[in-house]
């Protein structure tokens, strides 16, 4: 038998059990749990004894007497403490004799039992009812019983027919008022102050404050009587009165309590209710005296003010005390808010007290910090009402603005320094501003004439000129204003940039957010105001440092972009401004109709302010302004005057109802009105001042400016194509700066105008800047990719393959890896059909075969590029060799293919051109180590071997042929015979160019056949008929004439003799009487041509093809002979034969690096040709005789090569810089030889020549820096007498050598500072000092002082010391003159000293008067400059001069003479200047 109900079976025993397996949501009430999460728990009775909740004794049930507090007599027990009664009065009798007989009774027993007489026994009943919710317990011994709740009764509707009026419910309010009074009492006499509903007596028995639930009635009352205004004249102002008496009393206990920290009561809410009590009486407009008194203000605002200031400490101290506080100060000054919106006049002590107040709620700082969403809506609630409450009182008291304005900007440090959201204002969706900005704006728009308009009706020409007059008062008024807010917000920022910069941003964001809304129309008039004052900042009369130029012009590129973004957004013509209205009033009415529009979107907009009076004020605006524009104009001031009465009976018409249109709707609209503003008219003038920003000599405005412009071309890409933006983009690309550089690029990058810039963007394709060529490189590759012109494929794709030389691996690798990719494995890409892979592979082709046009050094390039990289099969994958051999044949075959199409039709010049381009890129693949070229491509190229065609494109052939035929092996006889035929047929007839692949192509075609016959017949023949001629040469060389034959056979003879490798035997050559080496006879024969007798046509061929068969055969440069030929012609030879000397030796020099470069194999994948020679050396030694002998030819010709290279003639020069370019490069001669005629170079006319040179000088510094400034005296000298030998007449139009050379070699600090001392050096104590000779120097100095002119300084005292030297120079001349003038006029000196000594003082002093003019300087400042100021001179930085700017007037030193030396006309000019004390 089970003990209990379920014990044998699986029910559940316990409840835990039960729920288990149950959701709790149908067993816990979660609506009641989570009330109790929320309600506060109070306790009225403190149990402190430790066994209050343990089970009751066992003992004690068993006591007869249970009701005995003490039953066990415990003597440790505590007694029983009762809570006292709220608001119990202590003041007892004393006289009562019932109560004072009864001994040891208490205070507060006293106190409770004196007031039961009060109580009435009817008043007695069995319950009370109340209004709260309650709950009974009934407790019994060992059971507990719930009793539910009582249940509220249904209040039902009256149906009785009587209804209250309105006079009549407020005479019930104010009984309710009288019946409240009886409790407060008139007086402290009668005041019930026993009654603890309405009254709390605090701990001294003295003082009494009011209750909470009297001051809510007192609330409830109020909002009563308010809502009737009919009754406010039926109220007892001495009840009114003593009401205020009592809520300020209360107000100041509470104050003083709360600074005690006592919190027995809440005194907080007290007070706060007491405040609203008093501003509700304020709100009844009774102007009764006795309810103005001072204190009725001050005393609820001075505890509003001590809360508002104890907000952040109660922030600090946690909790949600602060929260409560601040929902209880919102709801007080939204009702002081009404009080002083209603209120005409304010006392101006009142006014300062409201300012200090409102502002540091709306400016507080610690509220950025709050986390809490409903914390922060709180503080939103609080700012906002304060807002609204300054804005009223701006409206309400003109003559504390300025004021008011002040005080908000006096808070300007506590702006949030970043744009977080929780620490701004919210205007909108997704829209949020600062509350400064916000204030500002809303009180900004208080300054209109809507109501002076609005007073007007029908107004006659007075009434109209008045409105004109005061619109312009308000207006100047408004803008005074602006502007002081402007150069306060100024002034803080640029005092200390790094700490008030935030300040700035945070006011031109806001302002720029705002001013497209027209719930803002005041916002384009501050930015109008703020863009005029960041433009005079970079008044050139007025320059101010760069860090505040910088932050200007920062907020000048956002204010900028924001204009633009206005005439973009504007559904409106962008031109149609002010001058637009002018010339078509038409469109007067469709601007007013835009007003409109935006009007009616004002009235439907949420925010709290009314921008609407402000917004059609601006229609008098536009109308004021087009008046001014032709005031005298009769006819234009009558259309005018009814555009002004139109607009005067609008504002007394309804509104047109619109659509309910959102802020993305009204945006073209409004931007439309903003059109006329002054915001849109200084667009034009803001671009000027980027674009010369843009030429500025500081890095950081120039970078500014880019960025500026950036922000517009994101906007509307065709601001590029505008003219001057465009001429001023193309003009940075060249900027020295790396980072202007990279600028611009992103700037075309943005506007995505890659492919009309591709020129101005491959300026920089070789820049120092890494960054720069990067940029540059990437760019590139989308130029290629996007543009479909062949022509500018090529172009980028030959600045894309110069970057295989780059010194940076990163770039080598890019350059490499995007041209395979786009040449060669685009070919055969992953799907592609047989079309596309043809179609791919003719476009690679194409571009190849262009950019092979490009010169000599492109087309090494290309074939480096191919050999050491493409064919590479170490740099690639296994896949992707075979991908590129595959695709490699079939281009092979394409080029074959377009080859035979261009000959076969019928092509104009510029198809045949490509032809021809196809054929060299085809020569090219030839040359490659794996032949793609098959027998069957080399039979279909045989026909056009006939061609009589006079162009390269047999040259093309003869290449490919001789390239082939080195490679493959087993032709067809016939072929080779008949091929063989051809060839040596046509040797004859070719050019030089042809014979050097003709001849190499026949001797392998004899090698191929295995007989040398028919060449040997040739190269006898050749020689025999060369015989006359050398007999004639031996016997009398006179006789030898230039014929073209004679010619012909020297070349033929040469080829022969270079590349073929003849046996000298008799069955070969019966005819030659000696049996040495063909090329040894060939030398003598030449060395006979070489005589000093013979023609010099013929002289210098045989000279160039001596030094051909020389770097065939190197040995023969140690020869006697031929060293003695070359002596001779670099000696005293003619120009052009020292000329092909060296262009004979140029090409000498550079095949020993090819043949170097082929040595070191596919394998050879570094960046440069040194790099590569290098390698060669670490491979093999074979090469050291050749470089040996290369070597040597340089040291023995350097001095004549270093001559030439400063001959007048320019091109004949240039062979000789290119060589030594070359020989520089390859380091085949001691630098320093070479750096002052390098440098000297630099001063030469011509462009080309001085970007060679300066590249030269480049490199020469990157390697041997020391010794450049070593070489850097001579070279000025050297370079001064170059500059004048080649331009004796204009030798002063170029002023600019020494600033060149400045640039080139001030890469510090300190090599600034060297090159200056240098100069200065070579200037004083080369040119300017007593060992001179003037008459051969003055040129020369003229031409030194114009080029100093032009250098640049670090410090004023570098500039000082410089004059100084030049100021004690012109002294030392000055008495040299006077040393003269009297020999001079005896004729004792010649005129040719003298006029050498007055042209050396006139070009010092013209020296002096253009730096002092330059530099604002004057010779009596220098004079008051001493030692000790040298260090204040130090710090100065000085402006460099741009390099427009004019140098020395040649006028004031030839005296209007052609050639003053040895002109005594010019001397006695001279003289006749003079001061009398000169002479």
């Amino acid at each position: 038998m089970s003990t209990f109900p379920g014990e044998d079976t699986r029910i559940p025993k316990r409840i835990s059990e039960a729920l288990s397996h149950q959701p709790l949501n149908h067993l816990v009430p979660k609506r009641e749990l989570s009330r109790l999460l929320s309600k506060p728990v109070q306790i009225s009775v403190q149990l402190e004894s430790e066994d209050a909740f343990e089970e009751v004794p066992e003992e004690l049930w068993q006591y007869p007497h249970p009701i005995d507090l003490d039953p066990l007599r415990l003597e440790e027990s505590q007694p029983l403490r009762f809570r006292r009664p709220r608001g119990a009065r202590l003041d007892y009798r004393e006289d009562s004799s019932e109560i004072a007989d009864l001994p040891g009774m208490g205070q507060l027993a006293r106190a409770c039992l004196s007031g039961t007489q009060l109580v009435d026994s009817a008043a007695i009943v069995e319950s009370i009812e109340s209004n709260a919710k309650k709950r009974k317990q009934t407790l019994a011994i060992g059971d507990v019983e719930m009793v539910s709740p009582d249940k509220k009764t249904k209040v039902m509707a009256s149906v009785s027919p009587v209804s209250l009026n309105r006079v009549a419910l407020g005479s019930q309010h104010l009984k309710t008022l009288e019946r409240l009074m009886q409790y407060i009492g008139a007086d402290e006499s009668s005041a019930e102050f026993g009654d603890f509903e309405y009254w709390i007596t605090l701990e001294d028995r003295a003082t009494h404050i009011l209750s909470e639930q009297c001051i809510d009635k007192l609330h409830i009352v109020f909002r009563n009587i308010l809502s009737i205004p009919a009754v406010w004249t039926e109220l007892d102002v001495s009840l009114l009165q003593r009401i205020m008496d009592v809520c300020v009393s209360t107000i100041t206990i509470c104050l003083e309590k709360i600074e005690l920290k006592e919190y027995s009561h809440d005194y907080t809410l007290i007070a706060f209710g007491s405040s609203m009590v008093v501003f509700f009486i304020f709100l009844l407009d009774q102007n009764d005296r006795r309810l103005q008194l001072e204190q009725y203000m001050m005393v609820p605002l001075q505890f509003l003010t001590f809360t508002a200031d104890n907000l952040e400490e109660e922030f600090d101290r946690g909790g949600n005390g602060v929260e409560r506080s601040l929902a209880m100060l919102h709801s007080t000054l939204d009702v002081f808010y009404m009080y002083i919106s209603n209120k005409p006049k304010l006392d101006d002590g009142l006014v300062v007290k409201l300012v200090y107040m409102f502002t540091e709620l709306i400016m507080s700082t610690w509220s950025h910090n709050v986390s809490s969403v409903s914390l922060q809506n709180h503080i939103g609630n609080v700012k906002t009402i304060g807002m609204k409450s300054i804005e009223v009182l701006f409206e309400k008291l003109p003559e504390q603005r300025l004021f008011i304005i002040d005080e908000l900007l006096s808070h300007l440090d506590n702006l949030p320094n970043t744009r977080s959201q929780k620490r701004m204002k919210n205007i909108g969706k997704n829209l949020h501003i600062t509350h400064f900005s916000y204030i500002m704006l809303s009180i900004l728009q208080v300054w209109n004439n809507y109501d002076y308009c609005s007073n007007l009706v029908s107004p006659d020409t007075e009434q109209l000129h008045d409105l004109i007059a005061h619109h312009a008062a308000t207006q100047s008024d408004l803008e005074f204003a602006a502007d002081h807010i402007i150069d306060t917000i100024l002034k803080k920022c640029f005092s200390n940039i790094s700490k008030y910069r935030f300040v700035f941003d945070q006011f031109v964001t806001d302002m720029t957010t705002v001013v497209t809304l027209p719930d803002w129309p005041v916002s384009d008039l501050i930015l109008a105001r703020l863009l005029k004052k960041l433009l005079s900042i970079f008044n050139p009369q007025s320059q101010k440092h760069i860090n505040i130029e910088s932050v200007a012009l920062q907020g000048i590129g956002l204010i900028g972009s924001t204009i633009l973004d206005i005439r973009l957004s504007s559904n409106s013509n962008p031109t149609a401004n002010l001058i637009h209205l002018f010339n078509y009033p038409e469109d007067i009415d469709g601007l007013f109709k835009a007003y409109r529009t935006c009007l009616a979107y004002c009235t439907n907009s949420v925010q709290h302010h009314t921008p609407y009076k402000f917004l059609w004020c601006k229609q008098l605006d536009v109308l004021t302004k087009l008046k001014e524009m032709d005031k005298e104009s009769q006819g234009w001031g009558s259309k005018l005057q009814q555009k002004f009465l139109s607009l005067i009976e609008s504002i007394h018409l309804p509104l047109e109802q619109a659509a309910n249109l959102g802020a993305v709707e009204i945006l073209p609209t409004y931007c439309s009105t903003l059109l006329t503003s002054e915001l849109i008219n200084m667009y034009e003038p803001y671009l000027k001042l980027v674009l010369s920003l843009l030429e500025r000599h500081k890095v950081k405005l120039r970078s500014g400016a880019i960025r500026c412009l950036a922000l517009l071309i994101s906007k509307d890409k065709n601001m590029l194509y505008t003219p001057i933006v465009k001429e001023t983009i193309e003009n940075r690309l060249t900027d020295s700066s790396p980072l202007v550089k990279d600028a611009i690029l992103e700037l075309i990058e943005l506007g995505s105008s890659y492919i009309d810039f591709y020129q101005h963007i491959n300026i920089n394709y070789n820049d120092d800047s890494m960054l720069v060529r990067k940029h540059v490189l990437r760019m590139n590759q989308i130029i290629y990719d996007d543009t479909e012109d062949i022509i500018i494929k090529a172009y980028v794709a030959s600045r894309i393959l110069r970057r295989i030389e780059d010194e940076e691996d990163v770039i080598i690798e890019t350059a490499r890896s995007e041209l395979l990719k786009r040449w060669i494995l685009s070919i055969q890409c992953p799907n592609a059909k047989p079309e596309l892979q043809i179609k791919n592979c003719r476009v690679s082709i194409r571009v190849i075969a262009q950019l092979l046009v490009g010169g000599d050094k492109i087309c090494d390039l290309f074939e480096h590029f191919l050999i050491f990289y493409v064919l590479n099969k170490n740099a690639h994958t296994e896949d992707q060799n075979k991908l590129i051999s595959s695709s490699l044949c079939l281009l092979t075959d394409q080029v074959i293919e377009m080859v035979i199409e261009n000959e076969a039709a019928d092509v104009d010049n510029q198809r045949e051109e490509e032809g021809r381009n196809i054929m060299k890129f085809l020569s090219v693949l030839s040359s490659c180590q794996d032949s793609f070229i098959t027998k069957d491509h080399i039979t279909a190229l045989y026909p056009y071997l006939h061609s009589d065609t006079k162009s390269d494109f047999q040259l093309h052939i003869l290449k490919v042929y001789r390239n082939t035929f080195e490679q493959l092996s087993h032709f067809k006889p016939k072929f080779l015979y008949d091929l063989e035929t051809t060839i040596l047929s046509r040797l004859p007839r070719m050019n030089v160019r042809e014979l050097d692949e003709a001849i190499p192509l026949s001797w392998s075609l004899s090698r191929h056949r295995k007989d040398d016959t028919r060449i040997c017949k040739a190269c006898a023949s050749c020689l025999g008929q060369l015989s006359p001629y050398i007999a004639n040469a031996t016997t009398d060389p006179s006789a030898v004439r230039p014929d073209g034959k004679l010619q012909r056979l020297l070349y033929l003879a040469t080829g022969f003799a270079r590349f073929c490798s003849f046996e000298n035997t008799e069955g070969k050559f019966p005819n030659l009487k000696t049996r040495e080496n063909i090329f040894e006879y060939v030398t003598k024969c030449l060395l006979m041509f070489t005589k000093e007798n013979i023609h010099h046509v013929i002289r210098r061929i045989a000279t160039k093809n001596l030094v051909k068969i020389a770097s065939r055969y190197p040995k023969l440069f140690n020869s006697r002979h031929v060293l003695t030929v070359l002596d001779t012609q670099f000696e005293k030879g003619i120009l052009d034969i020292q000329l092909v000397v060296l262009e004979s030796l140029y090409d000498f020099f550079l095949a020993e690096e090819r043949r170097s470069l082929i040595q070191v194999g596919v394998d050879g994948t570094i960046s440069s040709n040194n790099e590569l020679r290098k390698v060669v050396a670490n491979h093999t030694k074979s090469d050291s005789i050749n470089d040996g002998i290369c070597s040597a030819l340089v040291s023995r010709y350097l001095d004549k090569i270093l001559k030439i290279c400063l001959i007048a003639d320019l091109n004949n020069a240039m062979v000789a810089i290119r060589f030594l370019k070359q020989i520089l490069t390859y380091g085949y001669t001691n630098p320093s030889l070479c750096v002052p005629t390098v440098i000297a170079l630099t001063a030469s006319p011509n462009s080309y020549m001085r970007d060679l040179s300066s590249e030269m000088f480049s490199e020469l510094l990157q390697g041997y820096e020391s010794m450049a400034f070593n070489c850097l005296n001579q070279g000025i000298r050297l370079g001064t007498e170059y500059a004048v030998k080649i331009r004796p007449k204009q030798f002063h139009e170029d002023s600019m050598f020494l600033r060149r050379l400045q640039q080139l070699m001030s890469t510090n600090k300190r090599n600034r500072s060297k090159f200056l001392k240098v100069v200065k050096k070579t200037v004083f104590s080369n040119y300017l000092s007593t060992s001179v000779n003037y008459e051969e120097s003055c040129y020369h100095i003229i031409y030194l002082l114009h080029n100093l002119s032009k250098i640049s300084y670090d410090n004023m005292l570098e500039l000082y010391e410089m004059l100084r030297s030049v100021i004690s120079v012109s002294e030392y001349f000055s008495d040299r003159i006077s040393e003269r003038l009297d020999g001079f006029q005896s004729n004792q000196n010649t005129a040719a000293e003298v006029s050498a000594i007055i042209v050396t003082r006139l070009s010092i002093e013209e020296f002096k008067r253009f730096m002092f003019e330059q530099h604002h300087l004057s010779e009596a400042k220098l004079t008051l400059l001493d030692a000790t100021d040298d260090e204040n001179l130090r710090n100065k930085s000085v402006a460099a001069l741009d390099d427009q700017v004019g140098s020395l007037h040649m006028e004031n030193i030839f005296l209007g003479y052609e050639n003053p030396i040895n002109n005594k006309d010019y001397c006695w000019k001279y003289i006749s200047t003079l001061h009398r004390d000169e002479i």
